[in-house]
């Protein structure tokens, strides 16, 4: 599969990432950038993400076969909405986005009758933003979410799903619902989980607990260090299910709770390692962030 133009709205760590994985494979003969800032574009130009860009206010190519929307959850649709008319009907629309639900409508409706957007989201991130970090491999064997609606053009969500494939990501499909009660649980959840563990130790009266900091807390605690902004724009978007989520964690660390109280070791022990049995089912590879 070739394109002759794919746009990315939005070049950064993942828009970055498609258009370097795009350009090493040689799956398209021009990458477009289109943002807000001209030194981040001027940058992924430099670093060979994109062939050209050009600014949000500006004419965009007409002849986009692709167009990849890389912003920020919280700005895909009022950017969508603004620019809609640099788009043409035949252009093939997917995202980025870590939630689906309210961004998959939105889009659906912006983009109109006989839209050919498909949502994605590849599971795929870092802590750290911006270009400088985008990585031709990002989504090499790691899962990449498409969410179909009844509304979705079938011939688009074959182009959209061989696109992500020949990135290296395996695809799987699911509901805009259906992912986001999954990424409550497996991806959200898990960020507030270690933002409140340190959340902890910054309370501790001194400073001591730093000291006694090992690998383990590191470990778990790493994607705390995501930027706050996407995080929160994210529990805006998926705000129930990661309630649902959280009380369901709440149910489990107050039955944990309850056994250890009782000194009760048999259960302790049988919690432990059905927990150890699952994590070692996803070896030693690194997850996606979100």
């Amino acid at each position: 599969m070739a394109f002759e133009r794919v746009a990315i709205l939005g070049v950064g760590l993942l828009g970055g990432s498609v258009g370097l994985a795009l350009r090493s494979r040689g799956l398209a003969h021009h990458i477009t950038g289109i943002g807000r800032n001209r030194t981040r574009l001027e940058k992924a130009l430099k670093r060979n993400a994109v062939t050209e860009f050009f600014l949000l206010h500006e004419q965009w190519p007409e002849d986009i076969s692709l167009l990849i929307l890389a912003a920020p959850v919280e700005q895909i649709g009022y950017l969508l909405k603004k620019h809609r008319s640099k788009i043409r009907n035949g252009t093939i629309v997917t995202d980025v986005g870590s939630t689906k639900s309210r961004l998959v409508s939105t889009c659906q409706e912006i983009l109109g009758v006989g839209h050919r957007f498909v949502g994605s989201h590849p599971m795929a991130g870092s802590h750290q933003a911006g270009v400088e970090h985008a990585d031709a491999d990002l989504f090499v064997n790691r899962t990449c979410v498409v969410t179909p609606t009844q509304e979705t053009d079938p011939e688009a969500k074959k182009t959209v799903t061989c696109f992500w494939e020949s990135l290296g990501a395996h695809v799987m499909e699911l509901s805009p619902e259906e992912h986001d009660y999954l990424v409550a649980r497996t991806s959200h959840l898990p960020h507030f989980i270690a933002a409140t563990l340190c959340s902890v130790l910054a309370k501790l009266p001194d400073d001591r607990a730093r000291r006694v900091v090992g690998s383990g807390f590191q470990d778990a605690t790493r994607i705390a260090a995501g930027e706050s902004g996407l995080w929160t724009e994210i529990c805006r978007h998926n705000q129930e299910e990661i309630l649902n989520a959280l009380e369901e964690f709440i149910g489990e660390l107050q039955s944990i709770r309850e056994t250890i109280a009782k000194a009760d070791l048999a259960g302790i022990e049988r919690f432990l390692e059905e927990a150890r049995k699952y994590r070692a089912q996803f070896g030693e590879s690194a997850g996606s962030e979100v």
